[in-house]
């Protein structure tokens, strides 16, 4: 900041006079200057300009008031520009070029009147700690000379009570990070926005920037394991992982729960692209994790870039979000470059919110039927799953709607809708003199969680009596994740104390141990399709699935293998040791009228599948 003092016509220089004849408002009692020192204010009277005879008899006189920041030597050759090197030799070596600036300003005044209150620096105080102050200075000639009078303030508490203040609006209190208001701030003033002529700093010297903004996966599924505490302490965690990554010039930022953005100044796109991935290798390296194993939590992220993708932080830090919301669509692990098609499915995916919100009331929503069966292929039960016709977006994927519903709570009320569905079909079945083995219905934890044990299982038991069904009808599929939180085993006490069994889903993809399976009496482990998938070619697929049936054993609980697709699938886990299967090899999901039909025709014919599918 440049410091011009020009001439006020508006205000005419004092009348000149001898410093014989000074006035006696120009002195100041010592009592009253030793009260302002006390109170960290000291009042100073110098001439700046020009050198010579008058300016060495103005400091021999009582006009002179010097302060602590000027020397001996300065006032003893009477020389101000001495005086004002000495000052400027305290000074915070960040802040002298600035306040040089401000020195020289009121050096070239002379002639005419000019006032200036500075910004606050730091300097040496007196008891030789850096200390924050601010001047402010009335300039005006006098008897040839260019007197410079003024205060010095100790701003100390007021600087550290403001950077405080803008710690708590800027600054992420849990990691210590910049947070989203601090990196719009870096942005804005990286890229330049708001300068007159309109040209970036960073266009100016035509480098590109990006910006990474990466998603812990899975964390808030263990922050509900784990509770929030040891989540806050993952968070610091990577926090410091992350940071001991950065190169000199980035940023790391925490905008927000599971979320960090890393800002990489002069890299474009494809640059910061494989420097997500490599980050996802570091911290694998950090973590030890051996192998292609994830660790703990990896991460999915985004990546936008200037100036290819936007040129303002507005809308850079937008896209990024776009592409990260894209990138936790596809994977875990999965690291998306902003396009502008990526715009266009955020707004599908804001149809799509829109759309679910009212498939209840517009019947959009349908169960269909997987049968289960054992060893012989005969039928014991079937898991009920979701499908959402919309009239408006055709047949949704429930790989994009139940996430989406569970992000907005909205699973609440499907999930109550699937309970009552459920229940309505299996008496329409009875009704009709069949004999339908139990359906299971899969429970999200988001249904359970705010809800006091007993109150889950009462809705249950309600919706069965409605149909006077008996609880053995609908049995209750639950993810590891939710069986080992603590919330979680409440609930499911509750549940089964109501008289409906339990099983655990997707068994060996979560949290569980054999401890925490103790707790609560589980009916049937539904191992996770993907140990099938890959047991031909997967020792470990083999080592899982045989610790899997062990464990089932071990708690008097069934073992139900997924995803049985081929027959030498069916053939293999025979030999491993399990008995009931579920999977396309056996029957893909039917609507509720061919589950019917094949009911029919397994009462009256006595068929085993895969033969009567």
């Amino acid at each position: 900041m440049e410091f011009v003092a020009e001439p006020n016509p508006s205000r005419s220089a004092p009348e000149q006079q001898p410093l014989d004849q000074l006035p006696a408002r120009l002195t100041i009692r010592a009592d009253i200057m030793e009260l302002l020192r006390k109170a960290g204010v000291e009042f100073f009277r110098i001439p700046v300009a020009p050198e010579g005879e008058a300016m060495r008899a103005y400091f021999n006189s009582p006009a002179h008031i010097p302060c602590h920041f000027g020397s001996d030597d300065g006032v003893e050759a009477s020389s101000a520009s001495e005086l004002l090197a000495d000052f400027l030799a305290k000074v915070h070596p960040e802040d002298r070029a600035y306040m040089d600036g401000v020195a020289k300003s009121i050096v070239d005044s002379e002639g005419h009147k000019a006032d200036i209150t500075s910004n606050r620096f730091r300097a040496v105080a007196e008891n030789g700690q850096w200390c924050w102050y601010e001047i402010r200075i009335s300039a005006w000639p006098q008897d040839g000379l260019q007197i410079c009078e003024g205060l010095i303030i100790n701003v100390e508490e007021q600087e550290l009570a403001r950077q405080q203040l803008e710690r708590l609006a800027f600054e992420d209190p849990l990691t210590g990070l910049p947070n989203t208001k601090a990196m719009q701030r870096h942005l804005e003033s990286v890229l330049g926005e708001g300068l007159i002529k309109g040209q970036s700093m960073a266009s100016s010297r035509g480098e590109p920037l990006s910006i990474i903004w990466l998603d812990l996966s899975g964390f808030g599924r263990f922050n509900y394991v784990f509770g929030r505490n040891k989540g806050d302490d993952l968070l610091v965690r990577y926090g410091e992982i992350f940071s001991s990554w950065l190169q000199a010039g980035d940023l790391l930022v925490r905008p927000s729960a599971d979320e960090f953005a890393i800002i990489l100044p002069g890299r474009d796109c494809a640059a910061a692209a494989a420097a997500a991935q490599h980050l996802q290798c570091y911290l694998r390296e950090v973590l030890g994790v051996v192998g292609d194993q994830p660790p703990p939590l990896s991460f999915h992220a985004g990546v936008v870039s200037y100036p290819r993708h936007a040129t303002s932080a507005e809308a850079l830090l937008r896209h990024a979000t776009t592409a990260l919301d894209s990138a936790s669509r596809q994977g875990p692990e999965a690291i998306v470059v902003y396009s502008d098609s990526l715009t266009q499915g955020a707004i599908r995916a804001l149809s799509l919110e829109e759309g679910l919100q009212q498939a209840i009331a517009r019947q959009e929503l349908e169960l269909v039927y997987q049968p289960q069966v054992d060893g012989e292929g005969r039928l014991i039960g079937c898991e009920a799953l979701l499908r959402w016709h919309s009239d408006q977006l055709g047949p949704v994927s429930p790989g994009c709607f139940i996430p989406l519903a569970e992000e907005t709570g909205m699973i609440r009320e499907i999930g109550a809708w699937v309970v009552e569905e459920a229940c309505r079909q299996q008496a329409c079945w009875v009704a009709d003199g069949l004999e339908p083995p139990p359906i299971k219905i899969n429970l999200s934890a988001i249904q359970l969680a705010n809800t006091s044990a007993p109150g889950f299982a009462a809705r249950l038991s309600e919706a069965l009596a409605r149909y006077q069904l008996e609880p053995g009808s609908l049995h209750i599929e639950i993810t590891e994740t939710v069986a080992v939180s603590e919330e979680g085993f409440e609930q499911l006490r509750a549940i089964h104390d109501a008289g409906f069994p339990i099983s655990i889903d997707d068994f060996g993809t979560g949290y569980a141990s054999l401890s925490a399976l103790l707790k609560v009496p589980i009916h049937t482990i539904k191992v996770d399709q993907s140990f099938v998938a890959k047991m031909r070619s997967s020792a470990a697929s083999q080592a899982i699935l045989r610790a899997s049936l062990a464990i089932a054993r071990s708690i008097g609980a069934e073992a139900l293998v997924e995803g049985v697709e081929e027959p030498w699938q069916r053939e293999l886990l025979t030999e491993l040791g399990f008995r009931w299967f579920q999977g396309y090899f056996f029957s893909k999901p039917r609507p509720a009228a061919a589950y019917a039909d094949l009911l029919r025709r397994v009462q009256q014919e006595a068929l085993c599948l895969p033969d009567a599918a």
